[in-house]
């Protein structure tokens, strides 16, 4: 599990997503990485499709 929390830590980081859950992505939880990582992929997709 720690490698998936680094893999989205750095993933969300290099979208430039600094924070997660309104912390720093360092300090949020697997499960707040998680969450913000599926809004940017909606945001993301959303966009792909308008």
């Amino acid at each position: 599990m720690k490698l998936l929390r680094e893999v989205l830590i750095t993933n969300l980081i290099k979208h430039g997503i600094t924070e997660a859950c309104g912390k720093p992505v360092e300090e949020a939880s697997l499960e707040e990485l998680h969450d913000e990582w599926a809004r940017y992929e909606l945001k993301r997709n959303s966009r792909r499709t308008a």
